[in-house]
Protein backbone atom coordinates (compact mmCIF):
# COMPACT_ATOMS: atom_id res chain seq x y z
CA UNK A 1 0.00 0.00 0.00
CA UNK A 2 1.46 3.45 -0.50
CA UNK A 3 1.62 6.48 1.41
CA UNK A 4 -1.05 8.30 -0.52
CA UNK A 5 -3.76 5.17 -0.33
CA UNK A 6 -2.84 5.21 3.41
CA UNK A 7 -3.36 8.96 3.63
CA UNK A 8 -6.63 8.54 2.04
CA UNK A 9 -7.96 5.53 3.98
CA UNK A 10 -7.05 7.54 7.42
CA UNK A 11 -8.97 10.54 5.94
CA UNK A 12 -11.85 8.57 4.92
CA UNK A 13 -12.17 6.88 8.83
CA UNK A 14 -11.68 10.42 10.52
CA UNK A 15 -14.78 12.04 7.93
CA UNK A 16 -16.77 8.69 8.82
CA UNK A 17 -16.12 9.37 12.63
CA UNK A 18 -16.88 13.39 12.29
CA UNK A 19 -20.19 12.52 10.65
CA UNK A 20 -21.32 10.04 13.24
CA UNK A 21 -20.17 12.42 15.98
CA UNK A 22 -22.64 15.21 13.66
CA UNK A 23 -24.53 12.22 13.75
CA UNK A 24 -24.86 12.29 17.56
CA UNK A 25 -25.24 15.94 18.17
CA UNK A 26 -28.26 16.13 15.65
CA UNK A 27 -29.91 13.28 17.86
CA UNK A 28 -29.03 15.56 21.15
CA UNK A 29 -29.84 18.83 19.37
CA UNK A 30 -33.65 17.58 18.59
CA UNK A 31 -33.62 16.72 22.15
CA UNK A 32 -33.04 19.35 23.48
CA UNK A 33 -35.54 21.52 21.33
CA UNK A 34 -38.30 18.88 22.06
CA UNK A 35 -37.58 19.76 25.91
CA UNK A 36 -37.44 23.58 25.14
CA UNK A 37 -41.16 22.96 22.80
CA UNK A 38 -42.41 21.82 26.34
CA UNK A 39 -41.34 23.82 28.01
CA UNK A 40 -42.75 26.59 25.93
CA UNK A 41 -46.12 24.71 26.15
CA UNK A 42 -46.20 24.61 30.03
CA UNK A 43 -44.93 28.57 29.91
CA UNK A 44 -47.89 29.96 27.77
CA UNK A 45 -50.60 27.22 29.34
CA UNK A 46 -49.89 29.14 33.20
CA UNK A 47 -50.03 32.54 32.40
CA UNK A 48 -48.37 34.60 35.55
CA UNK A 49 -47.11 31.86 37.38
CA UNK A 50 -43.99 32.39 39.64
CA UNK A 51 -41.93 29.88 39.47
CA UNK A 52 -39.91 28.93 42.06
CA UNK A 53 -36.24 29.47 42.54
CA UNK A 54 -34.07 26.26 41.31
CA UNK A 55 -33.19 23.90 44.09
CA UNK A 56 -29.92 23.84 45.15
CA UNK A 57 -27.96 21.42 46.98
CA UNK A 58 -27.44 22.54 50.99
CA UNK A 59 -23.74 22.95 50.30
CA UNK A 60 -25.13 26.32 47.86
CA UNK A 61 -27.42 27.81 49.90
CA UNK A 62 -24.91 27.87 52.53
CA UNK A 63 -22.23 29.82 50.65
CA UNK A 64 -21.79 31.59 47.43
CA UNK A 65 -21.63 29.72 44.33
CA UNK A 66 -18.07 28.94 43.42
CA UNK A 67 -16.50 28.99 40.19
CA UNK A 68 -14.43 25.66 38.35
CA UNK A 69 -12.21 25.46 35.43
CA UNK A 70 -11.90 22.60 33.93
CA UNK A 71 -9.14 20.97 31.02
CA UNK A 72 -10.90 20.36 27.64
CA UNK A 73 -8.54 17.46 25.93
CA UNK A 74 -10.47 16.20 22.91
CA UNK A 75 -7.33 15.55 21.03
CA UNK A 76 -6.90 12.34 23.59
CA UNK A 77 -8.62 10.07 20.81
CA UNK A 78 -7.55 6.66 22.78
CA UNK A 79 -10.20 6.50 25.61
CA UNK A 80 -11.16 10.27 25.76
CA UNK A 81 -13.66 11.91 27.91
CA UNK A 82 -14.01 14.68 26.11
CA UNK A 83 -15.24 14.90 22.74
CA UNK A 84 -14.55 17.99 20.62
CA UNK A 85 -17.12 21.47 21.54
CA UNK A 86 -19.89 20.99 20.02
CA UNK A 87 -19.67 17.31 21.07
CA UNK A 88 -19.15 18.23 24.39
CA UNK A 89 -21.63 20.97 24.56
CA UNK A 90 -24.18 19.02 23.40
CA UNK A 91 -24.38 16.14 25.73
CA UNK A 92 -24.30 18.59 28.53
CA UNK A 93 -21.70 16.69 30.41
CA UNK A 94 -18.25 16.83 31.59
CA UNK A 95 -16.08 13.80 32.45
CA UNK A 96 -13.51 13.50 34.89
CA UNK A 97 -10.85 10.74 35.89
CA UNK A 98 -9.95 11.30 40.10
CA UNK A 99 -6.45 10.38 39.53
CA UNK A 100 -4.92 11.07 43.63
CA UNK A 101 -6.66 12.77 46.84
CA UNK A 102 -6.97 16.15 45.68
CA UNK A 103 -8.91 15.69 42.29
CA UNK A 104 -11.33 13.41 44.81
CA UNK A 105 -11.89 16.73 47.29
CA UNK A 106 -12.20 18.51 44.70
CA UNK A 107 -14.79 17.06 42.68
CA UNK A 108 -16.53 16.54 46.47
CA UNK A 109 -16.51 20.27 47.00
CA UNK A 110 -18.17 21.01 43.43
CA UNK A 111 -22.17 21.27 43.86
CA UNK A 112 -25.12 22.50 41.71
CA UNK A 113 -25.13 26.01 40.81
CA UNK A 114 -21.33 26.50 40.63
CA UNK A 115 -20.06 27.93 37.33
CA UNK A 116 -17.91 25.25 35.06
CA UNK A 117 -15.58 26.94 32.75
CA UNK A 118 -13.64 25.45 30.43
CA UNK A 119 -10.81 26.76 27.80
CA UNK A 120 -11.90 24.93 24.21
CA UNK A 121 -9.66 23.31 22.40
CA UNK A 122 -9.80 20.99 19.08
CA UNK A 123 -8.30 17.95 17.97
CA UNK A 124 -8.30 18.64 14.30
CA UNK A 125 -6.00 20.12 12.49
CA UNK A 126 -6.96 23.08 10.16
CA UNK A 127 -6.21 20.16 7.12
CA UNK A 128 -8.61 17.85 8.85
CA UNK A 129 -6.01 15.72 10.51
CA UNK A 130 -5.93 14.67 14.36
CA UNK A 131 -3.21 16.97 15.98
CA UNK A 132 -0.88 15.15 18.87
CA UNK A 133 -1.28 18.58 21.23
CA UNK A 134 -4.53 20.02 21.03
CA UNK A 135 -5.01 23.83 19.44
CA UNK A 136 -6.26 26.47 21.61
CA UNK A 137 -9.62 27.79 19.72
CA UNK A 138 -9.44 31.42 21.79
CA UNK A 139 -12.60 31.48 23.52
CA UNK A 140 -13.97 30.26 26.71
CA UNK A 141 -17.44 28.29 27.16
CA UNK A 142 -19.28 28.40 30.14
CA UNK A 143 -21.92 26.83 32.30
CA UNK A 144 -23.77 25.94 35.57
CA UNK A 145 -23.67 22.90 37.44
CA UNK A 146 -27.05 20.95 37.10
CA UNK A 147 -25.82 17.54 38.50
CA UNK A 148 -22.53 17.82 41.25
CA UNK A 149 -20.02 15.38 40.03
CA UNK A 150 -20.68 11.45 40.56
CA UNK A 151 -19.60 8.20 39.67
CA UNK A 152 -21.32 6.94 36.50
CA UNK A 153 -20.58 3.85 33.66
CA UNK A 154 -19.30 4.91 30.85
CA UNK A 155 -17.35 3.28 27.07
CA UNK A 156 -14.26 4.96 26.75
CA UNK A 157 -12.41 3.79 29.73
CA UNK A 158 -13.72 0.22 31.57
CA UNK A 159 -10.67 0.26 33.77
CA UNK A 160 -11.10 3.55 35.86
CA UNK A 161 -14.06 5.37 37.47
CA UNK A 162 -14.79 8.39 36.02
CA UNK A 163 -16.94 11.16 37.41
CA UNK A 164 -19.80 12.61 35.20
CA UNK A 165 -20.62 16.37 35.60
CA UNK A 166 -23.93 17.54 34.50
CA UNK A 167 -23.59 21.08 33.05
CA UNK A 168 -26.19 23.34 31.74
CA UNK A 169 -23.97 25.22 28.75
CA UNK A 170 -24.08 28.90 28.04
CA UNK A 171 -24.65 29.02 24.01
CA UNK A 172 -22.28 32.51 24.50
CA UNK A 173 -18.52 32.24 23.58
CA UNK A 174 -16.72 33.84 26.41
CA UNK A 175 -12.90 35.72 25.71
CA UNK A 176 -10.33 34.76 27.30
CA UNK A 177 -9.42 35.55 30.34
CA UNK A 178 -6.41 35.72 32.01
CA UNK A 179 -7.21 35.09 35.77
CA UNK A 180 -8.35 32.02 34.58
CA UNK A 181 -6.10 28.78 34.89
CA UNK A 182 -5.71 25.46 35.59
CA UNK A 183 -2.36 23.53 36.76
CA UNK A 184 -0.40 21.47 34.45
CA UNK A 185 -1.62 18.48 37.14
CA UNK A 186 -5.15 19.39 37.73
CA UNK A 187 -7.87 18.27 35.83
CA UNK A 188 -10.21 20.89 37.28
CA UNK A 189 -9.82 23.78 39.51
CA UNK A 190 -11.12 26.24 41.62
CA UNK A 191 -10.80 29.83 40.47
CA UNK A 192 -10.45 32.34 43.27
Amino acid sequence: MNTNHVTLQRMKELLTKNLEELDEMKKNMKARLSELDTMLQEESSSPEEVQPPPTMSPSVSRRDAKVWMGMHHPEWVVNSAHPEEEALIASREYWTYAKNKAASTTLANMCVGDEFIIRVKTGIGVRGGRLAKGRDKGYLRKGIITHAPVIAPQTFDLIKDWYVTKIDWDPIKYPLNPNYKVGSCLVIREQK
